[in-house]
């Protein structure tokens, strides 16, 4: 067996930076392309074969647009990209062009849950139960006057309690044929390191996966043969300021106030108080929004409108989502909630809670956390790859968050 090795996800910033050099690919392509006068063969001829001994051709646009963005990798492409007429009697010229290079991968990366519980850091877990303590105030221990004269206050002591989540396995088996890789990386169209890509896409189904169960998941905590861990989700655990609204609810400015009002609890000593909010939602609920917005600020101008939203993104903590991918919206007593589509959620569900609680328990292998990948080769000439991690998820203060169910 090989040693293990890790994967890291790809980050958005390298996601955005393949997306943006591929698009600079494709334009200067299609200049190239465009370009093709009536001396078009004349030009890729010149550049295929690196003649010198024709300056005239060299100087053509077709030419120059050529050898802007080709080079020896790429003298296949140019090849299949040259101009062919085909006649017959009910067509006129008609051209065959290559567009291998523009075929796209259909792997939707968009994980927002997992995003924003990852900003808060990782929590080492050395167990199949990763445990957390919270404490409480305790309300019921009143402070009093007392007379200094007469004697000592009344005791009061904090709440302490402890909760937990069960730690989860999942991931796939990879089995890539020797010969299939060895043909995909010596392609002479389009080399392909099948293993790399293989496994990029099983971390995006992992990814994907991975939020979905994170959102909402029944816990299962037993252990032996036959069944499977597997961690609490974090809607499901919702359980403390959980309201199930009638059929062909929408949201409204009172049920977001009401909402924002539970989680501050302002009343008490137990209150997490008035702090910025997210609130995770389906689309239909963020048109809901956008209408609530535009009501509640009636006459805006537009700047004016772009100015508010971004001072109340900068009352929001640390969401490491770009900001057209929320909109905010401010309730009476002033907190700043950031509306944000999940595409992953269950359908009719709203859940408000403050970003800063939630978090990640992973468990490390050879002093690194997971995703990680096995590989070890078969006697059928296959190389057999484990892609799995091992979390669990941290959602302390079932008080810091509140559902609404059964919305449109």
């Amino acid at each position: 067996m090989n040693n293990v090795c890790t994967t890291e996800y790809v980050s958005k910033e390298q996601l955005q930076q393949e997306a943006d050099m591929r698009k600079q690919l494709v334009a200067s392509r299609q200049n190239a392309f465009k370009s093709f006068g009536d001396n078009r063969q004349d030009a890729i001829k010149a550049y295929l074969e690196d003649s010198v001994s024709a300056p005239e051709i060299k100087k053509l646009p077709a030419y120059k647009a050529i050898a802007s963005i080709a080079d020896s990798k790429m003298r296949t492409l140019v090849e299949d990209a040259t101009v062919k007429a085909v006649e017959s009697y009910d067509l006129n010229g008609v051209r065959f062009v290559s567009y291998w290079d523009q075929i796209s991968t259909l792997a939707n990366r968009q994980t927002v849950f997992t995003d924003i519980i990852q900003a808060n850091g990782i929590v080492r877990s050395t167990d199949f139960q990763i445990r957390w303590r919270e404490n409480y105030a305790n309300a019921n221990a009143l402070v009093q006057f007392f007379n200094l004269n007469a004697g000592l206050p009344s005791e009061a002591e904090l709440l302490r309690a402890i909760r937990g989540n069960t730690m989860g396995a999942f991931g796939n088996l990879l089995n890539i044929r020797f010969i299939t890789d060895e043909l995909a990386s010596q392609s002479t169209i389009m080399p392909t390191n099948e293993r790399a890509l293989q496994l990029q896409m099983q971390m995006v189904r992992m990814l994907r996966f991975m939020n979905q169960k994170l959102l909402a998941n029944t816990e299962l905590t037993s252990e032996i043969i036959g069944d499977t861990p597997q961690w609490g989700g974090f809607v499901t655990r919702s359980e403390l300021n959980n309201t199930i609204l009638g059929a062909g609810s929408d949201l409204t400015d009172a049920l977001i106030n009401s909402q924002v009002q539970a989680i501050a609890n302002a009343s008490s000593v137990e209150g997490l108080g008035y702090v910025p909010l997210v609130c995770l939602t389906t689309a239909s609920q963020i048109t809901k929004i956008r209408s609530l917005i535009i009501s509640r600020f009636p006459g805006e101008k537009s700047n004016s409108y772009l100015d508010y939203q971004a001072l109340l993104q900068d009352m929001l903590p640390g969401v490491p989502l770009p900001a057209y991918m929320y909109k905010m919206y401010q309730t009476d007593p002033g907190t700043p909630i950031a509306f944000i589509q999940e595409p992953q959620l269950a359908a009719g569900t709203a859940v408000f809670f403050d970003p800063r609680q939630p978090r990640m328990a992973k468990f490390q292998m050879m002093g690194q956390y997971g995703p990680w990948i096995i590989e070890r080769p078969t006697p059928e000439l296959t190389t057999l790859l484990v892609a799995f991690d091992f979390l669990s998820l941290i959602d302390p203060l079932r008080e810091s968050r509140a559902v609404y169910l059964n919305l449109n």
